[in-house]
C-alpha cells in the first residue's frame, strides 16, 4: 500500500469519521507491505498483509476477467474526467481488472483497488484494499468507479456503477452537478 494513501483512509466502523494510524512493520520504497492500522476513537486494528488493508467484511473475490466489467479503462477515464496529476481514482470491483490501462490513461494520478478480482494484487502503481465497506474518506479522492456490489460507501450504502466528485461532493451517474452547472 502506498505510504501517502494513510491520510486517505479511515475506519470502517460506524461511528465519527476517523482517520486511521498506521505502525509500519515493514516498508520497501514508498509501500508499506506489512502493518498495522488502528483507529483512535473505537481502537480497532486492521492487519496489513503483501501490501493490503483488509478491513474485513469484503464479498469473495470473482475471478478475473478481462476488460473489467461492462465499462473498459478507454470509457472510464474519460468519464472521471481527472486531466491532470495528483488525487486517486477508486476502482471498486471488476474496474479494477483493467488498472494498468487505466494507469496509462490518467498518468500521475494514484490507482486504489477496492476489492478487486482475483489475481489483481498490490503493487508499484496500484494500492489494494479490501472490506465491506469502503474504508475511504470520501472527500479525499478524485473519483471513483464501482460496479455497485464489490462494497458499500462510506456511509453504507451500496452504489451501483458511483461516480464520486470530490468538488461537490455528487455521487450518480455522468459528469458531477458541479460540471453540469458550469455548461
Amino acid at each position: 500500500m502506498f505510504i501517502e494513501l494513510t491520510d486517505h483512509l479511515r475506519c470502517p466502523a460506524e461511528h465519527d469519521e476517523a482517520f486511521l494510524v498506521l505502525l509500519p512493520d515493514l516498508v520497501e520504497g514508498r509501500s508499506v507491505r506489512t502493518g498495522t492500522l488502528g483507529c483512535p476513537l473505537c481502537d480497532r486494528r486492521f492487519t496489513l498483509r503483501d501490501g493490503v488493508f483488509d478491513a474485513g467484511g469484503a464479498p469473495p473475490a470473482a475471478a478475473l476477467s478481462p476488460g473489467g466489467g461492462p465499462l473498459g479503462p478507454d470509457a472510464l477515464a474519460p468519464l472521471v474526467g481527472l486531466g491532470g496529476p495528483g488525487g486517486y481514482l477508486v476502482l471498486v470491483g471488476p474496474p479494477a481488472a483493467g488498472w494498468r490501462e487505466m494507469a496509462e490513461l490518467v498518468p500521475g494520478v494514484g490507482l486504489v483497488a477496492v476489492n478487486p478480482p482475483a489475481g489483481v494484487v498490490d503493487e508499484d502503481g496500484l494500492s489494494v484494499l479490501r472490506g465491506g465497506r469502503l474504508p475511504l474518506r470520501p472527500t479525499r479522492c478524485a473519483a471513483s468507479c464501482s460496479d455497485g456490489h464489490s462494497a458499500a460507501t462510506p456511509d453504507g450504502s451500496p452504489r451501483r456503477r458511483a461516480w464520486y466528485c470530490r468538488g461537490c461532493g455528487w455521487w450518480g451517474r455522468g459528469p458531477c452537478r458541479r460540471r453540469r452547472r458550469s455548461t
